[in-house]
């Protein structure tokens, strides 16, 4: 199976990327136990509410993630990436 890894992630309709784990236990923020944290937003005034995200590549840059080996071929071969933090 490791060896059709390339095709598998290059066939998915979207691999989701967890940012927030230390390990490949820590589960997906807002589907587990663990909560999602709470995102920054502005109040517009007309019922509107806009949210400000930070931008991705440092985050994914120094995420756990980032450093383990078998998510390189996450990286490498999946198109398109859902990043969860």
């Amino acid at each position: 199976m490791i060896d059709n890894m390339e095709i598998i992630y290059e066939g998915a309709e979207v691999t989701l990327v967890a940012l927030h784990g230390n390990h490949d236990q820590s589960g997906l923020p807002g589907v587990s136990i663990i909560c999602r944290a709470t995102k920054p937003n502005f109040d517009t005034g007309i019922d509107q509410l806009l949210f400000a995200f930070p931008e991705i590549r440092p985050l994914i840059e120094s995420s756990t993630w980032n450093t383990r080996g078998w998510t390189y071929q996450e990286a490498r071969f999946s198109s398109p990436m859902l990043v969860l933090q």
